[in-house]
């Protein structure tokens, strides 16, 4: 399951935030998000790829000095949906965001954003489905 999505410029303003089932009293994790990414960045020169807790992971991409971040289940396979998301934003937003963009300049990217959600939570049911059809065909013959 996604639980949220971050657009964060490398520089730590968030340009989007979006909860997919995560409490809405959540604490802003944006700067931490950020803080890891440069943390990460001073010691090896690379970039971030996830940050894994008990049973959560934040997933990272770099994309025009642009970081997406999914929070998903440790399971959930997202990078075709990191990918699609990034493509929908530079999609949405052609040049890279200089400044913080009007809430309604969102408004498109959001529902687009939230179809792509959509989209891989109800492939990863049907997969789930599936197995569970094909174990329970197994047990039957």
């Amino acid at each position: 399951m996604i639980h949220g999505l971050w657009i964060i410029k490398k520089t730590g303003e968030c340009l989007f935030e979006k909860s997919f089932g995560l409490s809405k009293s959540a604490p802003d994790i944006t700067s931490l998000l950020t803080a890891i990414q440069t943390f990460a960045d001073s010691i090896s020169g690379d970039s971030i790829r996830s940050i894994t807790l008990e049973n959560m992971l934040f997933r990272y991409k770099l994309s025009r000095d642009i970081f997406f971040v999914l929070s998903t289940d440790m399971e959930d396979e997202v990078s075709e949906t990191l990918d699609s998301l990034e493509i929908k934003f530079w999609t949405e937003f052609k040049q890279p965001v200089i400044e913080r963009v009007d809430e309604k300049k969102f408004d498109n990217f959001t529902k687009e954003a939230e179809r792509i959600i959509t989209e891989y939570e109800r492939k990863k049911e049907i997969e789930d489905l599936d197995d569970k059809l094909r174990a329970l065909e197994r047990e039957l013959v």
